[in-house]
């Protein structure tokens, strides 16, 4: 059954579920119990680890993804409501005039709240390990700490394991979306390309090393620079110029900064293969995003 559950998961959900663990399994306590030689696991951490990887597994095994109910795939973009300022304001508002007429409103105002209806559990999965590598970062250092490695061995394993996220990221998606493609091609008109760009465990490994320097600021400034790369990602979204007719802060499924950004890249490498990012991934996949969740993380639970 294990084995037929791993060759379900799709490539980068393995070769994630791999790194995580073995990211967890670095983040002991650095407090032994009295009479064992055994370290003291974070048990809230590792239980909500489970539980991420259940949602996970879950939600990238959907099976007849047509007849799936909403909540277990990634939410789409929401149409702005005339009359409302922002589409949060439309959405909120189309929700209280819906709990209001409706024949069962306690149901309905649960089921139908917009942060679960346009935020599903599948949108939650990625902050979530996110969240977790942030959480992780003190109880890693502490236990370097403990065990007295140098400043040079630790930060030589933060590197391994920032790199061991990219590369394995550009070797999925070789695979995936240059090699395959060439290899089934019958008519020669896709080339062999080596293209080396950014896709989920890319992102993940870069936020890592960038969250885990910045972990080794005191917990204020680190603190500041998280909040100071949330307003650096929105004022990317809001102010990034996207042409001549359209105005900036647009953002819509078809239209937005970080389509934008992701099509001049794209342009940069001459890359045929490149993938326009999906409404969920638009939003999930900003680097800045994931630096400051991990730092935010690590910042309310402190330092060795």
């Amino acid at each position: 059954m294990l084995a037929v559950g791993i060759a379900s998961l799709d490539s980068q959900t393995l070769a994630f579920l791999v790194w995580i663990e073995g990211m967890t399994i670095q983040s002991n306590l650095s407090s032994l119990q009295p009479d064992s030689s055994v370290p003291v696991r974070l048990l809230s951490l590792d239980v909500f680890r489970g539980v991420v990887i259940l949602a996970m597994l879950i939600v990238n095994n959907l099976g007849d993804f047509a007849t799936t109910g909403y909540f277990w795939k990634h939410a789409g973009f929401i149409a702005k409501t005339d009359g409302y300022a922002s589409v949060q304001y439309g959405a909120f508002a189309a929700w209280w005039n819906e709990v209001k007429t409706a024949e069962a409103p306690v149901s309905v105002a649960f089921t139908q709240l917009p942060i679960w209806k346009h935020v599903t559990l599948a949108d939650y999965v990625m902050p979530g390990f996110m969240l977790i590598i942030g959480l992780a970062m003190p109880y890693s250092v502490a236990a370097g700490t403990a065990k007295q490695h140098g400043a040079l061995l630790i930060w030589l394993r933060v590197l391994k394991r920032a790199a061991v996220l990219v590369l394995l990221g550009w070797i999925l998606c070789y695979f995936r979306d240059q090699f395959a493609l060439w290899w089934r091609d019958a008519t020669g008109a896709v080339a062999l390309k080596v293209i080396c760009g950014m896709d989920v465990l890319q992102l993940l490994g870069v936020a890592y090393l960038v969250s885990r320097v910045l972990y080794a600021l005191p917990a204020k400034p680190r603190l500041a620079v998280a909040i100071g790369l949330f307003i650096w990602h929105w004022a990317v979204l809001r102010f990034w110029p996207q042409g001549d007719d359209i105005a900036r802060g647009t953002f819509t499924a078809k239209q937005n900064a970080i389509s934008v950004i992701w099509a001049m890249r794209s342009r940069a490498v001459h890359s045929p293969l490149s993938r326009t990012p999906s409404a969920s991934s638009t939003l999930r996949t900003g680097g800045s995003g994931a630096a400051s969740t991990r730092s935010l993380g690590s910042a309310f639970t402190g330092r060795a």
